[in-house]
Order: C-alpha cells, then sequence, then structure tokens
C-alpha cells in the first residue's frame, strides 16, 4: 500500500515574508497538512500564522530525511496532538544552538477551525552546543537536549502534557532518548459532549540507537518503547515495542529501502496477542 505522501511548496513573497504549504494526499480527513504565513521580524526572532503539528515533542517533528524507521513511534503518535491553527514565535540564536518556538493554537481538534472554542498553548526549547546533527551520516560528536510542554483548555477536556528529548552521534553512531507524559482531564461544564469521562494520565518511554555498519549505504536501526495508555490501571495498554531493522540508502541518500521487525508484547493481560509484524518500505524524498 501507499503509506503516505506529502508534497511541499515554498514561496518567497519578500526578503522577510515567505508561505509554506504541505499537501498530504493520502491523509485520512484534511490533506492540508501545514499552511503557514512566516514573517522574519528580527534577525533571531520570525512569527508564523497558519495551521502546524503542536511542536512540544521531538519524535513527530523528525523529517523524512532523518527517519530511522519505516513509521513514527506508535507510542508516541497516541501521545502527539496533531496539527493545528495558531500563531507562534520562533527563535533560532548562534547559528542554531539555541531555538525555541511558541505557540497559541485552537483548542478544539480542527487544523483548519475552532468551532468547538478554547485555546492551546506550547512551547519548545532545543540547545545543540556543538551545532546541528547531520542530516544523515553522523560525524563528529554532536549532541541536542529538548523539552516542550502543553497546555491545553479544549472545548470539553484539558490537557496537560510535557517531554524531554535527548539526542547524541558520532562515527556513524546515533542514540535518541525521549519521555512524554500527558494528563487529560474533562471538564465540570463542557461546552461539547466530554471524550473522556475521568482524569487520564499516560506515558512513554522511548529509545533509539541507529549506525552504519556497511559504508554509507546500510544501516541498522533499534527501538524499544515503553507505553502506558492509562497510568491508573494494568490492561493490555501497557506495551512493550521493540522494532528492528535495515535502512539501505541509494542515490545519495535520496532513495531508502527499509525493512522491519515490529514485536508488541502487552505487558498486563490474561493472554498473549498475536500482533507482531514485519514492513518492507520503499521512500524517496528530494
Amino acid at each position: 500500500r501507499a503509506r503516505s505522501a506529502k508534497v511541499g511548496l515554498l514561496a518567497h513573497l519578500s526578503p522577510k515574508l515567505q508561505v509554506i504549504a504541505v499537501l498530504d494526499p493520502l491523509a485520512e480527513g484534511d490533506a492540508l497538512a501545514d499552511l503557514r504565513l512566516r514573517y522574519r521580524w528580527r534577525r533571531s526572532i520570525t512569527l508564523g500564522f497558519g495551521t502546524s503539528e503542536v511542536p512540544y515533542l521531538a519524535s513527530n517533528l523528525l523529517t523524512a530525511n532523518h527517519q530511522k524507521f519505516a513509521d513514527h513511534a506508535l507510542s508516541t503518535g497516541e501521545l502527539a496532538i496533531g496539527e493545528r491553527l495558531g500563531v507562534t514565535g520562533e527563535g533560532r540564536y548562534f547559528g542554531g544552538k539555541l531555538g525555541w518556538i511558541l505557540g497559541v493554537y485552537n483548542g478544539s481538534e480542527s487544523s483548519q477551525s475552532n468551532d468547538g472554542g478554547g485555546l492551546m498553548q506550547a512551547f519548545r526549547l532545543v540547545t545543540q552546543p556543538l551545532g546541528e546533527l547531520a542530516a544523515r551520516v553522523p560525524g563528529p560528536f554532536r549532541y541536542r537536549l529538548g523539552g516542550g510542554g502543553v497546555y491545553g483548555a479544549g472545548p470539553s477536556v484539558d490537557t496537560l502534557a510535557y517531554s524531554v528529548d535527548l539526542s547524541a552521534e558520532m562515527g556513524g553512531w546515533k542514540l535518541r532518548a525521549e519521555y512524554l507524559r500527558d494528563t487529560r482531564s474533562p471538564q465540570a461544564q463542557p461546552s461539547l459532549p466530554p471524550t473522556s469521562l475521568g482524569e487520564v494520565s499516560r506515558e512513554v518511554m522511548l529509545a533509539e540507537l541507529s549506525g552504519f555498519v556497511a559504508g554509507r549505504w546500510l544501516e541498522a536501526a533499534l527501538r524499544v518503547e515503553e507505553y502506558d495508555d492509562n497510568l491508573n490501571s494494568e490492561d493490555f495498554g501497557d506495551q512493550l515495542i521493540v522494532t528492528g531493522g535495515f535502512n539501505a540508502y541509494c542515490l545519495r541518500g535520496a532513495q531508502r529501502t527499509q525493512l522491519n521487525y515490529l514485536h508488541r508484547r502487552e505487558q498486563a493481560g490474561t493472554i498473549e496477542l498475536d500482533n507482531d509484524s514485519v514492513i518492507f518500505s520503499l521512500a524517496t524524498s528530494f
């Protein structure tokens, strides 16, 4: 099957003003994944308005060129906010060694409107003192520390979430770790029917290790996720997910062939579910 497809467009309307549009024709629902007007207000500060991914966690902000696996982590996908319409401010200093983003977004789940009312505030802070991480093949030692948070007062549920992450690389190898937690609480007087009947807290711990084992074209990768979809109960939502595989690159990395084996183990429950999978994926980006 065709798993995903995105086309990005960038138009410079002036030296300080640009428009970004990203279309995802295979997405369920809205095909518009990103639509922003960005204005360079100061040398290091850019203002934006439009639809974009709420930027509090690192995993779902990775571009296709930085993906080590055929899919995003299952657990972080559960905690991701997704695209929302809003206003953002971005800062970038010392050649990218320090950066931040602040945003105020619609509280409802739509990426194009705010019919249900409410607002969501989010931030992310990143520091990489030795310079930016490699686009594909790690070279000298580099590391990046990041963290973010979200507070949202939606039409029926309040959300509080935060994340911290660490990436380190050297000599063709890369290690990435991330911790996420969120709490969703139904409002006492919601303006829409509540999607949750009680307070629910979720937690994710994730680690990824990847390295080139044959030149610049063959890479091995391993990811371990521990996910609890409700910290107040022990059930099939308590999962250990292990993904391992290989990535083969050609055309200077523009073409990527990926083979992944995904093992899911439910930590609680009376039976073991047969839900492992093998994924073969072809991807290209330019």
